[in-house]
């Protein structure tokens, strides 16, 4: 029987994140991130903290919305290139 991502997709073995292994170099640079962010938080003032963590959440939400909107495109544009090679 030929493999099928589809049946993988659907029984969880594909797909999610659960099944995703990240580079080191990401969790690297989160450490990193991280660091920076406790260093810079410690010299900002009250009056600039709360401002500056509202900036960083909306900065951090519209990174995660962009990340949905372009693997939602490019999901669809894997299934229409998928479509296309079952036509004759």
């Amino acid at each position: 029987m030929r493999k099928s991502t589809i049946k993988d997709i659907f029984s969880g073995l594909k797909g999610n994140k659960e099944s995703m292994s990240i580079p080191k170099e990401v969790i690297k640079n989160l450490s990193e991130i991280c660091k920076f962010y406790d260093e810079l938080k410690e010299k900002l003032s009250p009056e600039l903290l709360e401002p500056h963590q509202k900036y960083v959440g909306a900065l951090e939400k519209n990174w995660c919305d962009e990340v949905d909107f372009y693997f939602t495109e490019g999901f669809k544009l894997g299934l229409l290139a998928g479509i296309e090679s079952m036509e004759s």
